[in-house]
Protein backbone atom coordinates (compact mmCIF):
# COMPACT_ATOMS: atom_id res chain seq x y z
CA UNK A 1 0.00 0.00 0.00
CA UNK A 2 0.72 3.43 -0.54
CA UNK A 3 1.93 5.82 2.31
CA UNK A 4 -0.75 7.77 2.67
CA UNK A 5 -3.25 4.97 3.04
CA UNK A 6 -0.94 3.79 6.07
CA UNK A 7 -3.88 4.55 9.23
CA UNK A 8 -1.98 4.74 12.51
CA UNK A 9 -1.50 7.18 15.37
CA UNK A 10 2.39 8.30 16.79
CA UNK A 11 4.34 6.64 14.11
CA UNK A 12 8.11 5.66 15.01
CA UNK A 13 10.50 4.28 12.79
CA UNK A 14 12.82 1.40 13.21
CA UNK A 15 16.28 1.16 10.60
CA UNK A 16 17.55 -3.03 10.91
CA UNK A 17 18.80 -4.43 7.64
CA UNK A 18 18.07 -2.40 4.76
CA UNK A 19 13.84 -2.00 5.81
CA UNK A 20 11.82 0.45 7.29
CA UNK A 21 9.31 -0.47 10.26
CA UNK A 22 6.80 1.74 10.80
CA UNK A 23 5.49 0.98 14.58
CA UNK A 24 2.13 3.07 15.72
CA UNK A 25 -1.15 3.44 17.02
CA UNK A 26 -4.37 1.82 15.36
CA UNK A 27 -8.07 3.72 15.87
CA UNK A 28 -10.43 5.06 13.38
CA UNK A 29 -9.60 8.26 13.87
CA UNK A 30 -7.60 10.46 16.41
CA UNK A 31 -9.59 10.98 19.40
CA UNK A 32 -11.38 7.90 18.93
CA UNK A 33 -10.35 4.68 21.11
CA UNK A 34 -7.09 2.82 20.55
CA UNK A 35 -7.72 -1.26 19.49
CA UNK A 36 -3.86 -1.57 19.38
CA UNK A 37 -0.31 -1.15 17.94
CA UNK A 38 0.83 -2.41 14.26
CA UNK A 39 3.46 -2.69 12.16
CA UNK A 40 4.16 -1.57 8.59
CA UNK A 41 7.30 -2.60 6.69
CA UNK A 42 9.27 -0.72 3.40
CA UNK A 43 12.00 -0.83 1.93
CA UNK A 44 11.50 2.62 0.30
CA UNK A 45 9.41 4.43 3.02
CA UNK A 46 6.66 4.92 0.12
CA UNK A 47 5.32 1.13 -0.30
CA UNK A 48 4.19 -0.20 2.76
CA UNK A 49 3.29 -3.82 3.48
CA UNK A 50 1.30 -5.13 6.37
CA UNK A 51 -0.26 -4.19 9.11
CA UNK A 52 0.69 -6.84 11.57
CA UNK A 53 -0.83 -6.47 15.01
CA UNK A 54 1.66 -6.17 17.45
CA UNK A 55 -0.44 -5.57 20.08
CA UNK A 56 -4.35 -6.08 20.76
CA UNK A 57 -5.83 -3.82 23.79
CA UNK A 58 -8.04 -6.60 25.79
CA UNK A 59 -10.95 -5.36 28.42
CA UNK A 60 -8.24 -5.60 30.91
CA UNK A 61 -5.74 -3.01 29.81
CA UNK A 62 -5.73 -0.04 31.52
CA UNK A 63 -6.65 2.19 28.60
CA UNK A 64 -9.44 3.02 26.07
CA UNK A 65 -7.75 5.87 24.05
CA UNK A 66 -4.97 8.22 24.36
CA UNK A 67 -2.28 5.65 24.94
CA UNK A 68 0.90 4.84 22.08
CA UNK A 69 3.97 3.18 21.11
CA UNK A 70 6.85 6.02 22.00
CA UNK A 71 9.99 3.87 20.60
CA UNK A 72 10.86 0.53 20.13
CA UNK A 73 14.09 -1.04 21.38
CA UNK A 74 16.26 -3.79 19.73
Amino acid sequence: MKRESVNIRDPYIVVYNQMYYLYGTRSETTWSEANGFDCYMSSDLENWDGPIEIFKRNDEFFATKNYWVTNLLQ
